[in-house]
């Protein structure tokens, strides 16, 4: 990802937080009768306090984090990362199930990492919550987590509602990550857009028009993938996959990693120089 790149995805994001998100704040509730059948939004919530509490209601939220990283657990975690954070939605979820876990969070947006810190003030405060802002370096991420001495100490790392906006080679660097990061038997739990379900076909005959428009820029579009291509990469990179019911539109996945050397052989095989040991 070049620093132009970033810059522009992140300028995006950031821009959500600050112009966006206060006119749907402003405009409340969305009823489910005003929406197409594969829009997934909050229609349950009558007003939303902080920028993604539109994205999915609580009853929702908490289904997607149990079925597809709390029930996939085989001990209490200790170390927990997420990717794509945004104000703190699964965070919140995370800190409460989670009492004894410490939280690592990524993201890429200044504005939205700035409402996390607020949201979640006593957290970070207590030692349980830090936050890392992404770059256009690659090895960002476990350059964090080696720096903490947390690498393959990671019991999980799970994101959800943000992986869907990234392309496979940005995935492929988290996932690589993952398998560098998390203990054996540790957990990468994430939902990505699915152009195979029934809801994420429509999504994509909708939104293409816009999407083409960016000109191959990264921004709020959904990046399409399947769960074919999704359980082929990682079980190459050493992990076991289970796919979840989530949303109904996205491919939800829960990936335990079992066999850390498979990441390695692969990439000797291909040449790859990165990530070092």
């Amino acid at each position: 990802m070049s620093a132009r790149h970033d810059s522009r995805y992140r300028e995006f994001w950031d821009n959500y937080v600050v112009e966006v998100f206060p006119d749907i704040k402003k405009r409340g509730r969305f009823k489910k009768e005003d929406l197409e059948e594969w829009r997934v939004l909050n229609t349950t919530d009558a007003s939303f306090e902080w920028p993604g509490d539109e994205w999915g209601d609580l009853r929702l939220t908490d289904e997607i984090f149990s079925s597809s990283l709390v029930e996939a657990f085989d001990r209490e975690p200790s170390y927990l990362c997420e990717l794509g954070a945004g104000a703190g939605r699964y965070t919140v979820l995370a800190l409460q199930r989670f009492a004894r876990a410490s939280i690592l969070s990524f993201d890429v947006s200044r504005e939205f990492e700035r409402a996390l810190r607020e949201r979640c003030g006593g957290a970070i405060e207590d030692g349980r919550l830090e936050t890392v802002l992404l770059d256009q370096s690659h090895s960002t991420m476990l350059d964090a987590l080696e720096e903490r001495g947390l690498k393959e100490r990671i019991d999980g790392i799970y994101s959800f509602d943000a992986m869907v906006h990234v392309d496979l080679d940005t995935l492929v660097i988290y996932f690589l990550t993952a398998a560098r990061a998390l203990r054996i038997g540790g957990v990468l739990a994430m939902n990505v857009a699915c152009a195979c379900s029934e809801k994420g076909f429509m999504k994509l005959l909708c939104e293409a028009p816009s999407a083409y428009a960016q000109c191959g820029h990264a921004g709020g579009q959904f990046m399409w993938i399947s769960r074919d291509i999704i359980e082929c990469v990682l079980t190459r990179l050493g992990f076991e996959v289970i796919f979840k019911e989530g949303n109904g539109r996205d491919a939800l996945f829960s990936a335990k990693l079992v066999d850390r050397s498979r990441s390695a052989a692969w990439l000797k095989r291909a040449g790859a120089t990165w990530p070092s040991e």
